[in-house]
């Protein structure tokens, strides 16, 4: 059984300053002809969604109408940045709850034919915020109990660019000190793929085993 997915990201859409909102409608479009069995958003819906504004109220109303199924995860423009990244607009307990209220949860899973989807809010890993411990304890599960189904993490910034203990701090991928507690809690598990947004490339590569990707078709392994 085929399993048809498409993945969007990054759509920075606002009522405050629609400069991308006409991307957002060609995304929408296609996807209403596409019919996807499942369309995973990885974060960034709105251009300031991190602020009290209504950014998110903009994107969640678009993808409502789709009457797909749909599960997202939260970009650092929808909560705030992760705090390890100097001189930004970091994540709080205001724009979790914000978002949390808005857009529904902010990490899950979804069990789908053959596969296990992690999805994750990679702005809070190892914050100490709310939901921190709790989503690496689901991880924990997730990963643990999954029955023999592929593992597939979903998730707004990719890992790394291409090395695990990578220490450069950069705003586009995880910190070291974040991947670390992260991979800590696959434990010797190692995905068979991870689904990002956030760097606005294709990219699609194997690191460590794993293939960390913009876009794929799942089929059960």
């Amino acid at each position: 059984m085929t399993i048809r997915i498409a993945q969007i990201s990054d759509l920075h859409v606002s009522a405050e300053k629609p400069f991308f909102n006409a991307n957002m409608q060609l995304a929408m479009d296609a996807l209403r002809r596409a019919k996807p069995d499942l369309v995973l958003n990885t974060g960034d819906l709105g251009l300031f969604g991190e602020r009290d504004n209504g950014d998110l109220a903009v994107a969640i109303e678009a993808h409502a109408a789709l009457g797909l199924e749909t599960r997202i995860v939260p970009g650092n423009h929808d909560v705030g940045e992760h705090p390890d990244i100097p001189g930004r607009v970091w994540v709080d307990e205001a724009s979790l709850a914000r978002y949390r209220s808005r857009v529904g949860a902010d990490f899950w899973t979804l069990d789908l034919p053959g596969w296990r989807l992690v999805g994750l809010n990679s702005l809070i890993i190892g914050t100490g915020l709310s939901g921190d411990e709790e989503q690496v304890g689901m991880l924990c599960r997730a990963t643990q109990e999954r029955g023999g189904r592929a593992l597939c993490l979903v998730m707004h910034k990719p890992l790394c660019d291409l090395d695990l203990e990578d220490s450069v701090v950069s705003n586009r991928f995880a910190t070291l000190p974040a991947r670390r507690k992260l991979l800590a809690a696959l434990g010797r598990v190692q995905p068979n793929l991870i689904i990002c947004g956030h760097v606005h490339q294709y990219r699609d590569l194997a690191i460590a085993g794993t293939r960390p990707t913009s876009g794929v078709r799942l089929r059960p392994s």
